[in-house]
Order: structure tokens, then C-alpha cells, then sequence
């Protein structure tokens, strides 16, 4: 049987940081109303930081190829804007490895919900063109010096989307359109369906 590329004790790594994600919420904030404040500065999903570090560690990597904090350490050059800033980077030997973004989505459903289908989609977008065109070739790293590997696959991309599971995320919301059947895929789909 292949080794797993998942750490032992996966399921209570994500747990926790799920764990992580209510308790940060629930602290609420002087600066911003309720849990605004937490919810802007971004450290809600910080769990999930530890949860890429498990799964760097358990494929060998050593701790110091995993970027989650410095803004100037964790943005890459664009193909359509002059670059983004991810949540973490996983960079070995100049050679990036994996990019994730993590999101979340409590409340407002209506209002954000297809908002982050077209930030994921169009940041997607822009990382794999700039990936195409070179942008994140081992020769290209700024620090990194030595021979460049030569495995040539592109970057895992992952996109996290932790929602809240209640009856507006997870009850039916109709679909229409006058012009084109709206897909089957989204007919009387929930949020969380989608």
C-alpha cells in the first residue's frame, strides 16, 4: 500500500483549526462592531496554517519551505495585475511548490457567496497564466541559488473555503435566467451545494 500523503491524526489537525477559526470569531474586536475586527485582520484561518505545515512536514519538507507570515514573503507576480498576496506559499529550492488561499463565508451568503466563486476563479486564472509565461521559474527566485530542479509539474493551487453550516447556507436558493436554462448542476442547489 503507497504511503499516505496525509499526516496521522489529519481529521483532528483540520478539526482544530476549525476549532480555532469559531473561538478567533467569537472574541469580537473594540476596533470593528461584533467580530469584524477579527474577521478583517485575518487571523481567523490561521489554524489552517498549521494544517499546511503538518502536511508539508509528513512529505519531508523542512519548516522553513512553508511561507505564512510577512506580506513581502508571500506575494507572487500576476499575469494581469503586478501580483497577489496568498495566504501561504510552499517554495523548495526556488521552486514553488504549492499556493493556497483560505476563505471563509458566515452570514451573507446572498451577498458574498458568488463574489469568492469569482475572486478563486479569476485569482486561479491569473497564477496560471503568470506560471505559464515563466513567472515562477526556479531562475526567476530572488534568493534561491543553486541548480534548478528539474521536475517540471506546475504548482499545486488550493483553495480553502471553510462555510458555515446553517439553514441559509444549506437550504435550496432558486436560480434563473431569461435568456439560457440556468445549468442543471445549480438547479435548486444550496449554497453549500454550489
Amino acid at each position: 500500500m503507497p504511503p499516505s500523503l496525509l499526516p496521522a491524526g489529519f481529521d483532528d489537525i483540520v478539526g482544530d483549526a476549525v476549532g480555532v477559526f469559531w473561538a478567533s470569531r467569537s472574541t469580537g474586536s473594540d476596533a470593528q462592531a461584533g467580530s469584524r475586527g477579527n474577521v478583517v485582520a485575518g487571523k481567523n484561518l490561521d489554524g489552517f496554517t498549521e494544517v499546511t505545515r503538518a502536511v508539508a512536514a509528513h512529505c519531508g519538507l523542512s519548516e522553513d519551505c512553508v511561507f505564512a507570515k510577512g506580506r513581502k514573503y508571500l506575494t507572487l507576480p500576476g499575469y494581469y495585475r503586478p501580483h497577489k498576496n496568498w495566504d501561504v506559499l510552499v517554495i523548495r529550492e526556488g521552486r514553488l511548490l504549492a499556493v493556497l488561499e483560505f476563505k471563509s463565508q458566515v452570514g451573507s451568503f446572498g451577498n458574498n457567496f458568488n463574489n469568492r466563486a469569482e475572486e478563486a476563479i479569476g485569482n486561479a486564472t491569473d497564477l496560471w497564466v503568470a506560471n505559464s509565461e515563466g513567472a515562477f521559474s526556479p531562475e526567476r527566485h530572488l534568493v534561491y541559488e543553486g541548480p534548478p530542479p528539474a521536475d517540471p509539474r506546475p504548482p499545486f493551487l488550493g483553495y480553502l473555503m471553510l462555510l458555515e453550516e446553517c439553514d441559509a447556507s444549506t437550504r435550496p436558493i432558486s436560480a434563473e435566467s431569461a435568456q439560457y436554462p440556468i445549468l442543471p448542476e445549480f438547479a435548486g442547489a444550496s449554497y453549500s451545494d454550489r
